[in-house]
């Protein structure tokens, strides 16, 4: 009788044991998942912002301007020549240094970290400038821009999948 009994509490020991050990795979398996998703998610976001920093900081060789100091001043020579798409593009830096194709600059620039999966618009009160490829946009960044004569604007940032 004694033997039965014990071989009995062995049998609900193994089974308590290795339900106990499905329950912690089982859950363990979603949590890590979740904990790779989160991951995946700050990797993109940090990838986001270190590319929008680095446009307001990075300089351009010989010019001596920021990425986003020559997407600015591509934007004002539209305003300066209300619309006119061509001059928009172009940024003339004097005899010295020449024309500067800003939109090809930007382009470069982002296709480096995102591919062709992005969008950058340049928001300022009566002007909006866009950069990048038409996309879904998954996650968007907007961050104040300073521009000459004491004027505030917005670069929004959109990324896809």
């Amino acid at each position: 009788m004694r033997f039965q009994s014990e071989i009995f509490y062995i049998g609900l020991i193994a089974i308590a044991t290795s339900i106990s050990i499905s329950f912690l795979i089982y859950y363990s398996s979603i949590f890590s998942a979740k904990i790779k998703e989160k991951f995946s998610l700050n990797i993109f976001e940090q990838n986001a912002l270190v590319s929008l920093s680095n446009f307001y900081i990075l300089r351009l060789p010989i010019f001596e301007k920021t990425y986003l100091q020559i997407a600015i001043d591509s934007m004002l020579n539209l305003r300066k020549f209300k619309g006119k798409e061509e001059y928009g593009k172009f940024v003339f830096y004097g005899k010295e240094l020449g024309t500067l194709n800003a939109s090809k600059i930007v382009y470069e620039y982002f296709d480096q970290y995102f591919g062709k999966k992005w969008k950058v618009t340049l928001i300022l009160k009566d002007l909006n400038v866009s950069y990048g490829y038409e996309i879904k946009t998954k996650d968007s960044y907007i961050l104040p821009i300073p521009i000459p004569d004491d004027e505030i604007g917005y670069i929004k940032l959109e990324i896809s999948e």
